[in-house]
């Protein structure tokens, strides 16, 4: 196994700085193995990671800290504990705002046949800290190395700590975005599919509802068979987000984009889309066989059937638009995560509309060597924090449904910091987001630089916020959304 090699004296000054930093280190108390070559130097935890979790961290030994490359060769993982187990979620409250985690497994799909080139990438590693270029924002992030380590994403004790931590953090649903859609195609064989261990394999994944996306791309012949695939496994695990509307109880889906599906079934020419309206409608009728009454569509690029989603109510489709980074650009040409997070103007944006689930980001940065071009430097938990707060007075302001999605559980690579603890930022950005689920006060703090970062509570009337859940009381007369469940 090839493993970069690193100065004595780098070790030692690795060891000093740990001794020197032992008291904010052990805020967690995860190992981290300061000795191994590529190990995140604990001197780059942040002085705002002094959140008191309310969740416990005795994960075990990381895994793959020697950050070796797979080149073929086996990958040396460390030992996790069992997590411990965490409940489904309770009924809510009227003011609540129920959250949506968009979980893309960078990491991690190693066994069997599994595709093992994250484990390859540079941006991985420590010693990638100027990018290959000028600009060191491209490099290495230490808030990039997971508190996990370098893990085995299909590892059922990995998802079980993830999930744990979002469902104690206040996340009620997860949503696995594919443009192809889902497919159990290749579960129980040599193979291990990260999402069939997951549903199979990982009991806190009962703990979190789930959103299924169906494919928008490929023929449609193979949209219609993977999303029968979907109906199944929604029977078999009866924990499908539901989004509740005038009495209306929908199992919900994603469309990673929905006018990429009208062009799958009809041509982008044929605006009736016969074809798509008739998949929709066969897709309810399949989630009403199952006790709902229709299909949710969370829809991203919504389009046409965005535009007209109220036609198509009767027939038991729920379209409602929605992001998947909640990038609402205002027309500026943002370059840091602050200055979007100050400026950026929801009323410009023509998605946010009254049927739209508001869309936020914990940061996007793209790092070195990957492709992708997400450019908002600067990510901090405050600074999350603050979006959330904006989001949700918005949402409360413009009397949206009551739903928040978030990007992202673990897109390291094209996302930066998500929401999993880091060697950084240790769990800020699930402390931020259980602060503004919970309704906590957001109070003034500084940045990096010691500029003040100053968030809102938003609206807190309690008129205003006397919508119910599909499954409690009714809702108040003349409001039209039900909160999500």
């Amino acid at each position: 196994m090839r493993t970069p090699s690193v100065p004595v004296a780098t070790t030692a000054r690795r060891v000093l700085s740990i001794v020197a930093l032992l008291p904010l280190v052990l805020t967690t108390t995860v190992e981290l193995r300061s000795a191994a070559p590529c190990a995140a130097d604990p001197a780059d935890r942040a002085a705002w990671a002094e959140f008191d979790p309310p969740y416990r961290t005795d994960v075990g030994t990381p895994q793959h800290e020697d950050c070796a490359v797979y080149a073929g060769t086996p990958l040396d993982f460390g030992e996790l504990t069992e997590p411990p187990t965490v409940e489904h979620a309770a009924g809510s409250g009227p003011d609540d705002i129920d959250v949506i985690a968009h979980w893309y497994n960078d990491f991690g799909l190693v066994g069997g046949s599994g595709w093992k080139g994250w484990y390859d990438w540079r941006w991985n590693f420590p010693t990638n800290r100027d990018g290959g270029g000028t600009d060191p924002q491209l490099g290495y992030d230490p808030a990039r190395h997971p508190t996990l380590g370098f893990y085995e994403g299909d590892d059922p004790r990995v998802l079980g700590w993830i999930a744990y931590w979002l469902r104690s953090a206040g996340v009620r649903a997860v949503s696995f975005p594919q443009s192809r859609g889902f497919t159990t195609d290749g579960w129980s064989g040599n193979g291990r599919d990260w999402l069939e261990a997951y549903f199979e394999q990982t009991p806190n994944s009962r703990a979190l509802d789930y959103v299924l996306p169906i494919g928008s791309v490929g023929s449609a012949a193979e949209i219609q068979r993977r999303a029968e695939q979907l109906v199944t496994t929604v029977r078999d695990h009866p924990n499908v987000y539901v989004f509740a509307d005038d009495g209306k109880r929908y199992a919900t889906v994603n469309a990673w984009d929905l006018e990429s599906l009208r062009g799958a079934f009809d041509g982008y020419a044929n605006l009736n889309m016969p074809k798509t309206l008739a998949f929709l409608r066969s897709l309810a009728s399949s989630f009403r066989d199952l006790g709902y009454d229709g299909v949710a569509v969370l829809g991203r690029h919504p389009g046409v059937l965005g535009a007209r989603w109220e036609r198509y109510v009767g027939d038991g489709i729920r379209i409602v638009n929605a992001s998947y980074d909640g990038n609402y650009d205002d027309g500026t040409d943002h370059d840091t995560y602050a200055d979007y997070t100050e400026h950026v103007e929801y009323d410009a944006v023509p998605d946010l509309q009254e049927n739209a689930a508001i869309g936020t980001f914990t940061a996007l940065d793209t790092a070195h060597p990957h492709p992708s071009g997400y450019h908002y430097t600067g990510s901090t938990p405050q600074l999350f924090r603050k979006q959330l707060d904006r989001a949700r007075a918005y949402v409360d302001e413009h009397d949206l449904p009551r739903v928040m999605t978030v990007y992202n559980v673990s897109e390291w690579a094209e996302g930066g910091p998500g929401l999993i603890p880091n060697v950084r930022d240790g769990f800020g950005y699930l402390e931020a987001l259980r602060r503004t689920i919970e309704g906590e006060p957001a109070t003034v703090e500084t940045d990096p630089h010691g500029v003040a970062i100053a968030g809102t509570s938003g609206n807190r009337d309690p008129e205003r916020r006397s919508r119910r859940r599909g499954t409690g009381p009714a809702r108040p007369p003349g409001r039209r959304w039900a909160a999500l469940r």
